[in-house]
């Protein structure tokens, strides 16, 4: 794919895209730096650092992971039935709250459960808003022109999670390059404390700017009557067709879930295993998490220009 291909995507992507879309690319960017900062590798390197167990780190974010899990359902059923930018106003309360309780905890030393209500209440805020940023971002694009948005935002998600231990890179320069307890609450309380940013850009998406039937038509229809009667389509299909239309989320389901799985037992522990077996310091084991999501966003690229090159050979 050349560089005048993928302009032409851009283009045809940019075309009638929802002002929400550079909104939720800004609120993408700055929600995965602070959470890079203040649920990642620092906060896991804090948190055995703490307690000196691994059993308790993986507890802790094994209990953030399930939340994230548990409160994603019905987030997703409140955004349908109610409103999208309902759904993130709220979790966006939730999330402050959140982060008030687990900044506290770290300036304050608080009790070890505090570590785990405020993980807890994080991992609902994070579970709540993810899901539905995500399908305001997928209402506010043209469906069947949105192979560059959605490239884009992965890429700036990766980003994100890069700025994050960047910032502790600057941070662990001006407070020493050592794995002291008082280096990690600095960064940590840092990343809390830009949290305010997103949160406070929550409030701005609205259910209002979304396209509506554009961004839900995956074929070629145009008018209301097309759609209705492609619905009409779909309701009386064969059990074969409605799986073979189940079949991509279904695939795409089952392969996100078993990567989180996998990272739980590796990524989750592999910057425990690079301070503390490899003795890298905070500077190197750092630049390793900054220089992995800005690989996958590089790749994205590439894999978005093949995908492109693809689809078009098959036209």
């Amino acid at each position: 794919m050349t560089w005048e291909g993928w302009e032409s995507a851009r283009r045809r992507s940019d075309e009638g895209a929802s002002p929400n879309v550079k909104l939720l690319l800004w609120l993408t960017l700055l929600l995965r730096g602070a959470l890079s900062l203040c649920t990642e590798d620092i906060f896991t390197a804090y948190l055995y650092m703490l307690t000196g167990s691994n059993a308790t780190v993986g507890f802790i974010q094994a209990m953030y992971g399930m939340a994230r899990l548990f409160w994603s359902g019905p987030a997703g059923w409140l955004a349908d039935r109610w409103r999208q930018d309902g759904v993130i106003k709220g979790s966006t309360v939730v999330g402050a709250v959140g982060s008030a309780a687990l900044a506290a905890t770290v300036l304050l030393s608080g009790p070890q459960w505090m570590l785990y209500v405020s993980m807890l209440v994080l991992g609902a805020f994070e579970g709540a808003s993810t899901p539905t940023l995500d399908a305001m971002f997928a209402n506010s694009v043209i469906a069947g022109a949105s192979s560059y948005l959605y490239t884009l935002k992965f890429i700036v998600s990766n980003v994100g999670d890069a700025c994050g231990p960047l910032i502790g890179i600057v941070l662990f320069l001006f407070m020493g390059n050592n794995w002291e307890n008082g280096a990690c609450t600095a960064v940590v309380l840092t990343g809390l404390a830009l949290m305010a940013i997103p949160l406070a850009l929550m409030c701005l998406p609205s259910d209002h700017k979304c396209l509506g039937l554009p961004s839900e038509a995956l074929l070629n229809v145009r008018t209301p009557e097309e759609y209705q009667s492609l619905a009409d389509a779909h309701l009386t299909s064969s059990r074969r067709q409605i799986l073979g239309t189940l079949t991509v989320p279904i695939l795409i389901s089952v392969s996100e879930l078993t990567s989180f799985f996998a990272a739980g037992m590796t990524t989750k522990f592999l910057f425990l295993f690079f301070a503390e077996q490899v003795r890298l310091s905070p500077i190197a084991a750092s630049s390793i998490s900054v220089a992995s999501p800005l690989t996958m966003g590089l790749a994205s690229i590439v894999l978005q220009r093949l995908s492109l090159r693809c689809s078009l050979s098959r036209s």
